[in-house]
């Protein structure tokens, strides 16, 4: 039959009758079952079977299972054909057409025909037939058999897909012989076009989900597959509703193709989920992303824009199923949507506040009773909202509702004051008819309160910038009104059991207003404006009650309250206080009445003190303006005002300190003024003493003011002394620079026969110890004696610091240290030179620590010097020596440690130095070993160690080591008897074995070496006397390494041969006996000779 479809000539068809009639046989099968098309008539045999048409024609939407019907109609006749053959017959056929097939020869050419059909059965077919039989026409049998496949799951899966099992689907496999991988793109593409035949209907149904689960649990579609499917369907989309349409329309949701690209990524991102990893469905997600130009964002929305509809229409009749519902019932829909548990809180608080409402707009008056309560708790539990959240919403209902009874209560109170506990117990049955906590009803009672204060503040404040005082100064009594009857309002509900004590609103104006908008300018002037008309009347109708009320809402911090009340009261106590005063009416009852005056209006203690304080200060400098010294009389008066005015004394005396400061400083310097040398004399400390009590000078006031007096004293003294000092270090090209003025001849450096400077340094000496007499006489110093270690430490009123700058001072001090180490005088000049030494730095202000170092400094110098000067002259340190450097240190304090330092540091340097030279002025650089044990011996006399101390380099200790060997050696001192004496050169010039070892025997081979080349060449001048001694030298230092060494190449073996001959005739007895030693000698000659 397939054959026959595929023949298109009458004459062939009949030719192959024979041929196909033989099949039956072939494949056992009955012979009716394949009567041929031609035979019975086409449209009999190839009539597929139909269902009986439906009686109604119903209008039903597009859905997946279309497409169905759209593979099978797209099917060519012989997939037709193919599905009305029994399946034994078609899969026979397919599948023995080639592989069973007999190859007969015929005149048309060759021709496949069933291995069991005799050849005469088909010798007639000719080579037509033989035609199908290629590759071409197997080709084409292969490709009807994969149509035929299609048709058949079409045809299977159209009537009821999901009662087909996956079996069924496998055995249309089997059936039709299709190969894995083209079976597998067959159930993908048919899952694809289920998917297309969805999408023609844009709008979502959530049936479409099971549909395609079904759908898929049935062609037994991997995830792999799915995902395949589903790209394959996104990219048909995108080819017919994106590519081509219009960005407008992409962007309008309600647009055919907009819809369709949103059902599609939804389904897509629905059913994936399900079945794939989290890393396939992302996978597969971005690629759809990318293909239709959305970021992950905008598709997440998408799919949720196109599942919140449908969960809300579930949520919709949640009030009618309340009963039955449970919390589990919407998360189950939630996730068949793909709709997040925080995607739907919008929707669920929705629904929540829908019911709430609904309950409690069901009664009139609105109220929510017991049952209600327990609605909404249900309600919350179906919807996973929190109590928290289930309260807030609630109140967001019932407190409008409460907030009209507060209303109307505050409406009946204004218009009844008297009813004011009727209305309350009204607003409390309210309360508890709308089911409010006293949490909730107080925080309605808290904004109310601060309503209640608030609007009329606020537009007190809009008067205040206005500079409407009356406006200003009315709203701002009506806030003081409102607070106080808000009080009221609390107090009862509290008693009515409303609220309890610890509820915020009770609290609510405590600690003043939310005042970060406004300035706080605007807050004083308010402020100001309420004090000011609370005054209006006088002091009797003063009310301080209001005043602190307002104080406190404003949030007026006592700084803010003092400058307000002094600014407004104290112009009023001024008055008050300087009216008595002038009338000298300063007595008890006076005083009485200024205090009952001050605690009427509440002037702050700040006010008072400020106010009394500016009237005696004014009064003070009446009295002692300009310098004076104030009579008795003014004394005595400014006691009384003290008295009436409460001023303490410590306050009094400031004022004191600073008004007649001018005259005590006056006093004081005419006092030091009076014997020229500024120390003032003893009888003029009790005149001084009064007058510090007249002026009413405390005792620290008269010691600040005489220091003050000091200091300028000392000006003068120092300018003198800074003076000196540039004459003592200048010359008078320098002087007349910085003066700018011409020295002259300087008479007194005439006179002592000197350059400028050293009996101006004199002068500088004289100008010291006269500052230091002035501070001894003036006892400007205190000292304090530690008793563990008897040191007195000193303390100076005054000091010079600031009067010059800080490296002069200190390079004053420096001069005065060197010179006074120098001076000489009688016993009353030394005695007042030390005195100076220990006070000069703590008179110019230098630190004791800073003074210890200038002195190091100092006593550096002058050490480092004189030592130089011993080792230059000396070379050594002795005893006598060691007691002068001892009267330095003390003379400068250096300490004991700084100095043995500085010592050891010079002698090292000395000795180096002198190492150097010696090197230095040696013959070709040769290093003797009499230098060598010189530069030890010194060393070792100074107690300085020549292996580390002197920092000398290996090479140049080795030197000196070997120095010390090679004289030792030569003058026989030492020999191999007494070799150890090497190792003791060794150990004192600190050289490592490897080191003595390597350097030692270098010198003995070039000793060798040399003595042997020089004997040679005086042998050759037959001078054998001069090499004899030569040979006796060069065995002095082979002793210790008895072994050959390399000559020089001009010596030759005869020339060896000739030294040993000598030596041996030199050395021969002719007594007859052999001496040992002279054998061992020629033996050691012989071995350095190499013979």
């Amino acid at each position: 039959e397939v054959v026959w479809v595929l023949l298109s000539d009458a004459a062939m068809k009949a030719a192959t009758f024979a041929l196909l009639a033989a099949v039956p046989a072939a494949l056992a099968l009955s012979r009716t079952t394949f009567i041929p098309r031609h035979a019975r008539g086409f449209s009999n045999v190839l009539a597929a079977p139909r269902h009986a048409e439906a009686s109604v024609c119903m209008l039903v939407g597009p859905s997946g299972k279309d497409c169905f019907a759209e593979i099978k109609k797209d099917a060519k006749g012989a997939t037709k054909v193919f599905t009305t053959i029994p399946p034994p017959v078609a899969g026979g056929l397919l599948n023995t057409m080639i592989p069973g097939a007999a190859v007969v020869g015929g005149a048309a050419g060759l021709v496949l025909a069933p291995a069991a059909v005799p050849a005469a059965a088909i010798a007639g077919v000719g080579g037509y037939v033989a035609s199908i039989a290629s590759a071409a026409g197997r080709r084409k049998l292969v490709i009807k058999r994969e149509e035929a496949a299609m048709f058949a799951l079409a045809n299977l899966l159209e009537a009821d897909y999901t009662s087909v099992a996956p079996s069924q689907v496998q055995d249309v496999q089997k059936m039709y012989g299709v190969p894995d991988e083209q079976f597998e793109e067959m159930v993908i593409d048919i899952y694809k076009k289920f998917i297309l035949a969805m999408l023609k209907d844009p709008e979502f149904k959530t049936s479409e989900l099971k549909e395609l689960e079904a759908l898929k649990d049935t062609l037994g579609l991997t995830a792999e597959q799915l995902s395949d499917a589903f790209y394959e369907t996104v990219e048909s989309v995108f080819r017919t509703s994106v590519m081509w349409t219009s960005t407008k329309d992409l962007e309008d949701p309600d647009s055919i193709e907009r819809m369709t690209v949103d059902k599609c990524i939804y389904l897509a991102s629905r059913v994936l989920t399900k079945v794939d990893t989290e890393e396939g469905h992302e996978y597969t997600m971005s690629r759809c992303r990318k293909l239709l130009s959305l970021d992950q964002r905008e598709f997440e929305d998408r799919c949720l824009n196109l599942a919140q509809p449908l969960y809300a229409k579930a949520l919709s009749v949640v009030s009618e199923r309340l009963e039955t519902l449970t919390a589990d019932s919407l998360v189950k829909a939630r996730g068949s949507l793909g709709i997040a548990d925080n995607e739907v809180i919008e929707l669920h608080t929705k629904t929540f506040t829908d019911e709430a409402k609904r309950v409690v707009m069901a009664t009139t008056p609105p109220s929510l009773d017991a049952a209600g309560v327990a609605r909404l708790a249900k309600l919350r539990e179906v919807l996973a909202i929190s109590e928290e959240d289930s309260r807030f919403m609630t109140n967001e209902i019932v407190v409008p509702v409460y907030c009209d009874a507060i209303d109307e209560v505050l409406e009946t109170i204004d218009d009844d004051p008297d009813s004011f506990d009727g209305a309350i117990s009204s607003l409390v049955a309210r309360q508890q008819e709308l089911s409010m906590s006293s949490e909730a009803a107080g925080s309605v009672i808290l904004s109310l309160v601060q309503d209640m204060v608030n609007e009329p503040f606020e537009e007190a404040i809009r008067f205040v910038r206005l500079d409407n005082s009356k406006g200003a100064v009315a709203r701002l009594k009506d806030m003081v009104y409102s607070k106080e009857t808000a009080e009221i309002l609390l107090d009862k509900l509290v008693a009515a059991g409303a609220l309890t004590e610890d509820s915020p609103a009770c609290h609510a104006l405590e600690g003043g207003l939310d005042l970060e908008a406004v300035k706080e300018a605007d807050l004083t002037s308010a402020y100001r404006l309420f004090l000011a008309d609370s005054l209006n009347e006088g002091a009797d109708d003063y009310d301080q009650d209001s005043v602190a009320i307002m104080g406190e809402l404003l949030s007026m911090t006592p700084e803010k309250t003092v400058s307000v009340y002094n600014e407004v009261c104290g112009p009023m106590l001024r008055a008050r206080l300087a009216e008595g005063i002038a009338a000298d009416d300063l007595g008890e009852d006076a005083k009485k009445a200024n205090q009952a005056f001050v605690a009427k209006l509440q002037i702050p203690a700040q006010v008072y003190e400020e106010v009394t304080a500016e009237l005696y200060k004014n009064k003070l400098a009446a009295c002692s303006g300009g310098g004076k010294i104030m009579t008795l009389e003014e004394r005595s008066l400014l006691d009384k005002m003290r008295e009436f005015l409460d001023l303490p004394l410590e306050k009094c005396q400031k004022m004191h300190r600073v008004s007649c400061a001018g005259a005590y400083v006056q006093a004081v310097q005419e006092a030091m003024g009076a014997g020229g040398s500024g120390v003032i004399n003893t009888d003029y400390y009790a005149g001084l003493t009064k007058l510090a009590d007249r002026l009413l000078l405390g005792e620290d006031d008269q010691r600040a003011l005489f220091n003050d007096a000091v200091k300028a004293r000392l000006q003068p003294m120092m300018d003198e002394l800074l003076s000196q000092f540039e004459r003592s270090v200048l010359n008078k090209q320098q002087l007349a620079q910085k003066t700018g003025k011409d020295q002259g001849e300087d008479l007194i450096a005439k006179e002592g026969g000197g350059a400028l400077g050293l009996e101006s340094g004199a002068n500088m000496m004289l100008e010291v110890v006269n500052m230091v007499d002035f501070y001894e006489g003036n006892n400007l110093w205190e000292g304090t004696t530690d008793e563990a270690t008897n040191a007195t430490t000193y303390t100076y009123r005054v000091d010079a610091k600031g009067m010059a700058e800080e490296k002069m001072l200190e390079e004053v001090y420096r001069q005065f240290t060197v010179s006074s180490f120098q001076a000489r005088g009688s016993p009353g000049q030394q005695k007042r030179y030390a005195l100076a030494q220990t006070h000069f730095a703590g008179i110019l202000g230098i630190g004791a620590e800073r003074e210890a170092e200038i002195k190091q400094d100092i006593g550096k110098v002058v050490y480092s010097n004189y030592v130089k000067q011993l080792l230059t002259s000396k070379g050594r340190i002795e005893q006598q020596d060691m007691q002068f450097l001892v009267n330095i240190q003390q003379v400068l304090k250096m300490e004991d440690e700084f100095c043995f330092e500085l010592l050891g540091k010079l002698q090292k340097n000395f000795l180096r130095e002198q190492i150097d030279k010696a090197i230095g002025g040696a013959s070709a650089g040769k290093i003797t070993g009499e230098l060598a044990k010189s530069v030890r011996d010194r060393a070792d006399s100074m107690g300085i160690d020549v292996r580390e101390e002197l920092k000398l380099d290996m090479t140049l200790k080795s030197d000196l080591f070997l120095a010390e060997v090679e004289s030792a050696i030569k003058s026989k001192a030492v020999t191999v008897d007494n070799k150890e004496l090497i190792e003791d050169f060794q150990d004192a010039w600190g050289i490592p074995n490897d080191v003595a070892t390597k350097d030692f025997t270098r010198m003995v081979e070039a000793k060798c070496i040399a003595g042997v080349k020089s004997a040679s060449q005086d042998l050759n001048n037959s001078n054998e006397r001069s090499a004899v001694r030569y040979i006796d030298e060069l065995l002095g230092y082979a002793q210790f390494i008895p072994q050959a060494v390399q000559h020089d190449a001009k010596v030759s073996k005869a020339d060896k041969e000739k030294v040993l001959a000598t030596y041996t005739a030199a050395k021969a007895s002719f007594d007859g006996d052999t001496d040992p030693e002279v054998t061992a000698r020629l033996e050691l000659l012989s071995t350095v000779l190499g013979l």
